[in-house]
């Protein structure tokens, strides 16, 4: 049997805090949009369809940049570090747009890495 790398005992654990972070933060959007920013469903659509956008619409990037430059490492490193920067920033966040650009940047970061996990 083949011994597991420290490369990817390090990636696992950078990828089970990472999505504990945001399975942190994550429910706590729409509180804080309709609740503390008094800002209603409407608003709320639409940070949540920003970020549905963002996150699903643009893996193929983070695929397409791997598969053609072969970078894979450096993209990883992005995707984990905008996530990483971005979860602290929530906490700056006073209208809605802000919440939309804070969030949709942190799912940027998701969808970059996604595409090189699932490869």
């Amino acid at each position: 049997m083949q011994r597991i790398s420290a490369n990817i005992w390090a990636l696992g654990w950078v990828s089970f805090f990472t999505d504990l972070a945001t399975a942190m933060i994550k429910p706590l959007i729409p509180i804080y949009v309709v609740l503390v920013l008094n800002q209603g469903m409407g608003k709320l659509g639409y940070v949540l369809a920003i970020t549905g956008f963002v996150s699903y619409l643009l893996r193929w990037v983070g695929g397409y940049l791997s598969d053609r430059y072969h970078v894979t490492k450096l993209l990883l490193v992005i995707g984990y570090g905008l996530s990483a920067v971005m979860k602290p920033l929530f906490a700056f966040t006073a209208i809605w747009t802000s919440v939309a650009a804070v969030s949709a940047t942190e799912r940027l970061g998701k969808a970059i890495r996604s595409a090189l996990e699932m490869s």
